[in-house]
This record gives C-alpha cells, structure tokens and sequence, in this order.
C-alpha cells in the first residue's frame, strides 16, 4: 500500500495526467485496502494545490461498504472533508458503530455539496434513528436518504415543527420503514397534518405509535383522512396507537367515520384521550359497518353508562372484533363509578 501510494502521488505530479481524469470515484469495499491511500493523496492535492488538479479532479460519490481495516471510516469521513465535491455518499452495508457515524454528522454539516445517502442494509435500529434523527435536526438540506430497515424508533426525541416537516419528507419516498414509533416526540396538531400527509403518499408504514403527543382534534382529523378508504382510496395502516393525545369526542367522531369504510386496521388504542359518550356512539356506529377491525383499546375515558351500553350493542352485531379494552372506564352520569380492569373478550360474535 505504501509503495502504491508514492506511485500514485508520483503519477498525481504530471498534470497532464488530468487531462480526462473529470470523473473520480472512490469505492472503498470489502476487498479495498486504500483507505490510507486515498486520504494521504487527497491531503496532499489540498497541500500542493495544482490549479489543474482543482480544476479537474472532481469526486462525485463516495462509496464505503463493509471494511475492516483500522480507523477506517475516519480516514473515509476526511477525504469527504478534502475533496468537497462528493454529491452520492453510499453507507449501505458499511457496518458503522454508533460512534463511527456520529463523527461523520460534523463533516456532513460542513459539507454542502452531498444530496444523496444510502443508508441500506444497515439492520441496526439505533443507528437508522441516530442518522434519521441528525437529518431532521440538521440546517443542511438532503434531498434524498435510502433506508432499508423496516423499524424506525424516534421516541422520546422532541419534534420541532421543522424537524417534523423534514421527517414527513422523508417518509414521502422511502418504502422500507413500516413500523414508526414516535412515543413521545411532543407532535403538535400541525405536526400529525403534516405527517398524515406524507402517510398518503407512503404504502410501507403499516403500523403507527404515536403515544404521548399532543395532536389534538385537528391531529386526528388529520389522521382520519389516513384511515378514509372511500372513493377509490387505500390505506396501509394495519396498527394505530394514539394513547393520551387529547382526541376528544370530534377527533373520535371523525375517527369512527373513517373506520366505518377503512380495511386494513385491524388494532386501534384510543386510551386516555377524554372521550364521552358522543365518541363512544360514534365508535359503535362504526363497528356496525367495519369487518376488519379486532381491537379496540378505550381504557381510562369517559364513555359513561350511555357510551358502554352503545358500544356493547355492537358486540353480538360485530364479527370481526375479539377484544375490546375498557379499564378504567367512566360509567356513571357523574364520572364514577368505573369499570375495573375490564378487558372484554368477544368470540363467535357473542360478549363473554
């Protein structure tokens, strides 16, 4: 490698060796072993600074897959920091750890001129949202980000309104990701519009957790349109968590009239979310017309004995749900008493 190196850099010397050299690719591979080599010569056309050579020597994409050599990666991040030119960085089976992609954000924030990463085939759940949760947060703009693993966990990580917008671009074109769990993230109703939108567009995300939010009515109206299957549209949502996120009756009421044509969800929780006994109609309303649905979680509102006894009117009528969860449950004209632990289990159509 070392002799390789002061040939190369040798060769890099004539200028007339640039001639057609316009196009540069580094691919750093399993196989490549140039990843001292690479940087050192980089370094050096900064230091000598051959005005042909900046003319011409031009590094459009960066490829680093699977490599084992010592410091590897870190050598790979300082030839991005050299060249300023690449535009495609490939990650994709590159086996990075935590801390190997956290130095790359600083030299990504830096950089301006990468538009495109791949980020396949890189199965870690931490990693995929540690780089997920950088691109939402950073000032630069990426225009494109391939991911392929199929969980993406951003709980806990607060969401600005931007951060929220970066993430439903995001999702607007990728088509791995089907499970999304954004626990926590502090989503204002704005937010969950913005994120509804993009879900319209996405067919991967099957199952989504937004538990502990603040979405609100309009959030979940928002939302609604998701799960709305009517006039020729589809939904992909198989799971819906919206746990404590302040849906209210309206919110429910636009749920329920979405569900009332949607065929695909097939588990929806709807606990803690101040609902009364208009949302608990307008639910049974809709398990009157939905064949798909099999859980349904209501622990901890307000549904009173009106909204209970409206619910399990549906029971005996309803063919598909086999689990209804009601504890916690307010049913009695002032609040109390309420339901214990209740979790109602319906088989062959009949309530046990």
């Amino acid at each position: 490698q070392f002799i390789i190196q002061i040939l190369f850099i040798n060769h890099l010397q004539s200028e007339s060796c640039f001639t057609n050299f316009y196009y540069f690719s580094i691919s750093l591979s399993l196989v490549s072993a140039t990843a001292g080599l690479v940087y050192n010569s980089a370094t050096y056309l900064r230091e000598k600074k051959f005005s042909t050579i900046k003319r011409n020597l031009i590094c459009k994409r960066a490829v680093v897959h699977r490599n084992y050599l010592r410091d590897f990666q870190t050598r790979t991040w300082k030839v991005i920091e050299v060249t300023k030119d690449v535009e495609k960085l490939d990650l994709s089976v590159s086996d990075l750890t935590l801390a190997q992609l956290q130095r790359l954000f600083p030299v990504l924030e830096r950089n301006y001129s990468i538009t495109e990463i791949d980020f396949r085939n890189n199965d870690d759940v931490g990693l995929c949202s540690t780089m997920v949760r950088f691109l939402t947060s950073t000032r630069r703009e990426f225009s494109t980000l391939f991911l392929s693993v199929d969980t993406l966990d951003l709980s806990w990580h607060k969401l600005s309104e931007d951060q929220a917008l970066r993430l439903s671009e995001f999702l607007r074109y990728n088509n791995s990701i089907k499970r999304l769990d954004l626990t926590g993230s502090m989503l204002s109703a704005h937010a969950a519009e913005l994120l509804s939108e993009a879900l319209m567009v996405n067919q991967s995300v099957t199952s989504l957790n937004l538990d502990s939010n603040n979405i609100l009515v309009d959030g979940s109206m928002a939302l609604a349109k998701v799960l709305d299957e009517g006039e020729g549209r589809s939904s992909h949502l198989v799971r819906l968590n919206l746990h404590y996120n302040h849906v209210a009756d309206d919110g429910v009421t636009a749920l329920a009239e979405s569900l009332e044509r949607n065929k695909t969800l097939i588990e929806l929780n709807l606990s803690k979310n101040f609902i009364g006994i208009q949302g608990a109609k307008a639910l049974a309303k809709a398990l009157k017309h939905n064949n798909k649905l099999k859980i349904l979680i209501l622990n901890d509102n307000e549904l009173r004995a009106e909204g209970v006894v409206a619910l399990a009117s549906q029971l005996k009528k309803n063919n598909c749900l086999v689990e209804l969860e009601l504890e916690n449950v307010h049913c009695g004209p002032t609040g109390g008493p309420k339901l214990g632990k209740g979790k109602i289990k319906v088989q062959n159509s009949f309530n046990h």
